[in-house]
């Protein structure tokens, strides 16, 4: 999430809720596995965005289709940045 000023070594605070408005930066279970991504809501398709133009091909959106369910662990409140 290069874009959203996270950088490899940082330390990601998330509140633990399964609701997300449009926007919030969320942990997400799509395929079993754990993402970061911002939800947008797009008529009747939810999409979790990369937001990182650095690496496009290695970090796509995931788009889910109306009634297809993408799990939402929690919203990021914080990100800490060990200085050394």
């Amino acid at each position: 999430m290069g874009d959203e000023g996270i950088r490899p070594g940082d330390y990601v605070i998330v509140r633990q809720q399964e609701q997300a408005a449009s926007g919030d930066l969320v942990i997400a279970l799509p395929d079993g596995k754990n993402t970061l991504k911002k939800p947008v809501v797009d008529g009747n398709r939810l999409i979790l965005g990369s937001h990182n133009e650095r690496y496009p091909e290695a970090y796509p959106d995931i788009v889910a289709e109306d009634g297809e369910e993408l799990l939402i662990q929690g919203v990021v409140v914080g990100v800490y940045h060990e200085f050394t």
